[in-house]
């Protein structure tokens, strides 16, 4: 009897934390939940606050997108655009605006990465959801305490944090732009030797192109997405996030852009590369920008997605 009390009185004050103490900013452990809790946060969020949808991998998971502005970064780490599209068809009123990044479209759905976020627990019980999680509300505690700027340094925080497996939340994706969003990217500084070691393996990678077989399957998935979503009245856009210039000319990504081209016409396709040179973007691996070029590339993103929301 004591056991069941101690379960009701401790459950019934979490749910009071997690109730009226919404400002807190969630951390997610790992990738993994990091994604989790993206997906979580967009599946059981409030979908009238959101005219516009960002899809795609790591590469466009980084860009920082307002909410100001009411757009919705829905970018999986390690994940793929299809497993977002799967996402927002599990949703009653999409956003009228759906970016789609190409880069990697030919990596398939995660079903069980969608399991384990659209569980029925999660959906019918909020404490379930990784957002609600104690620990994440302890270390958002420790970030942003009510009475001010936390006493800890969020690096030594992170310090701790990395042995156990966690990472910084994803509202912290945005405290690494460090430019204004006018500022172009800087000149490339010469890359040093792991940096070319790096390009060199993933040149060998592209270079073996993509399994036109597997390709024309997700494309096959991707206008079966489309399709669903346009009858709801939304609107699918596809564009490609800049990489090395090396890697913007491998093989693999050439096949994607043709046959991506050759199955959909040209008012599906947002060409930044028209716009704005991709040879003078600086990434930190080839394939992911880094923080300056990020910014610039996410302010000139915004500003056509809200040119197309109005």
């Amino acid at each position: 009897m004591r056991t069941v009390f101690c379960l009701f009185f401790f459950g019934t004050l979490y749910w009071l934390c997690v109730t009226l103490w919404p400002p807190l900013k969630p951390v997610y452990s790992g990738m993994w939940e990091a994604n989790r809790g993206k997906a979580q946060v967009f599946l059981f969020g409030d979908h009238e606050e959101r005219s516009a949808l960002l899809i795609g991998s790591s590469l466009s998971a980084r860009l920082p997108m307002s909410s100001k502005d009411k757009i919705y970064n829905l970018g999986l780490s390690g994940g793929s655009a299809m497993t977002g599209l799967e996402l927002v068809s599990r949703i009653s009123n999409p956003p009228k605006l759906i970016f789609v990044e190409i880069n990697y479209i030919e990596r398939g759905l995660d079903e069980k990465f969608i399991e384990s976020v659209d569980s029925t627990l999660a959906r019918r019980i909020s404490l379930f959801r990784i957002e609600n999680r104690p620990l994440n509300y302890f270390l958002s505690f420790m970030r942003n305490p009510p009475w001010g700027k936390s006493a800890i340094d969020k690096s030594d925080i992170h310090s701790f944090l990395r042995p156990l497996g966690l990472t910084e939340s994803v509202s912290d994706l945005k405290d690494r732009a460090v430019c204004v969003p006018e500022q172009a990217p800087k000149k490339q500084r010469p890359p040093g030797k792991a940096f070319e070691i790096n390009i060199k393996q993933k040149k060998s990678i592209e270079a073996a192109g993509v399994n036109r077989k597997v390709l024309l399957e997700r494309i096959k998935q991707l206008q079966s997405y489309i399709d669903k979503l346009e009858q709801r009245g939304a609107k699918v856009v596809l564009f490609e996030m800049p990489v090395n210039p090396q890697l913007q000319k491998g093989k693999r990504l050439v096949q994607v852009r043709k046959i991506l081209r050759s199955h959909f016409p040209p008012q599906y396709f947002y060409d930044m590369s028209k716009v704005v040179d991709f040879s003078s973007f600086t990434t930190s691996d080839g394939l992911h920008l880094a923080g300056a070029e990020c910014q610039f590339f996410a302010s000139h993103l915004r500003q056509e997605i809200m040119k197309q929301i109005q």
